[in-house]
Order: structure tokens, then sequence, then C-alpha cells
């Protein structure tokens, strides 16, 4: 009967131990394969959500209402177009791998943010960053174009926090 020493390895354990040492590209991948396996079957429902009918209506008739979108939101005229003729022309589960990349783009950015400028440690930073992205009752995200707004202004917001990070790191900050 032979024994396990605490400190034997197995071919898990060294994985685990490759990727604590160097996750700067492991994790990334980690991230983006866990949200493209979790939302991969909705890319293909053969369906359209909200809006996203008129959007479509609108592009094959080449037209495209965009005036009062523009009052909404700055971004809300060109995103229209790009779920218009995105449908069109790409296809409906084309367009829809495009906003699963969006949502991998966020992950991996609040990932950097969590464990570079707040210091959380990167097995935590990466579940943290990961697990908004794959919760099985978000699958209206992926299928509906038109019904995730809070997914194109995500990456914005954190990518301008991480390029403030060294200025807010080398200027001290002062109440008035």
């Amino acid at each position: 009967m032979s024994e396990k020493s605490p400190n034997a390895t197995t071919p898990l354990t060294v994985v685990w131990k490759r990727l604590a040492s160097n996750n700067r590209w492991t994790v990334p991948f980690l991230i983006l394969a866990a949200i493209v396996i979790a939302s991969f079957p909705y890319l293909f429902v053969d369906t359209l959500w909200h809006d996203d009918s008129m959007w479509y209506y609108h592009a094959t008739e080449g037209q495209l209402p965009l005036g009062w979108r523009g009052n909404i939101s700055v971004l809300s005229p060109y995103l229209d177009v790009l779920y218009g003729h995105g449908m069109t022309i790409l296809g409906l589960p084309a367009i829809r791998g495009v906003f699963v990349l969006v949502m991998v783009l966020g992950s991996i950015l609040l990932f950097y943010l969590y464990r570079d400028t707040f210091g959380i440690d990167w097995k935590l930073a990466a579940f943290a960053a990961t697990v908004p992205n794959i919760l099985p009752s978000l699958k209206g995200i992926p299928i509906g174009l038109n019904a995730s707004y809070a997914l194109w202004g995500l990456a914005p917001i954190v990518a301008s926090l991480l390029l403030l990070r060294p200025a807010l790191m080398t200027t001290p900050i002062t109440s008035v």
C-alpha cells in the first residue's frame, strides 16, 4: 500500500502551478473559452427578440430611422445600423457572436481591473469577471441584440479606469 507524499505532483497540480505562475495569456483565454461555451447554444436560436425584427425590416428596406435614437444615446444610431445591417449581411449567428466577443472583452478588462488595480488574487478576479457573463439567466443578451444596452458601455468604462490607473497612482488625491 503506497501513500502519496504531500508534495507529490499530479498532472492537475502541474497545470495549476503553471497557471498561477504565468497567467498573462492563459487566464484571458480561459475567460474567453468559458463565455463562448456558455453562450454558444444561444447564437443559433432562430428568433428575433424585442426590436430586432424592426431593425431587420428597416435594413432590408434600405432605411434605418435613426433621428430620434440619437436623443437616447450617442452610440444608439450606430449600434442600430450594426444590428440591422449586421443581421442582413453577416447573419444572425455572426452578429450574436460579435456580442459574445464584446462580453468577453468586458470580462477580460474587468479581470485586469480587479487584479491590477484592486489587488485581488488572480483566481478570484478571474471568477468575479467571468461569472456575470455566464449566468444561465443571461440568455437574452446574445439572443436579443437590442436588449443589451449595458453591454456596450462596460468595456469603454473599464478601459478608461485601467488607463487612469497610472495617473491615479502617481498623483495623490487630495480633498478640497
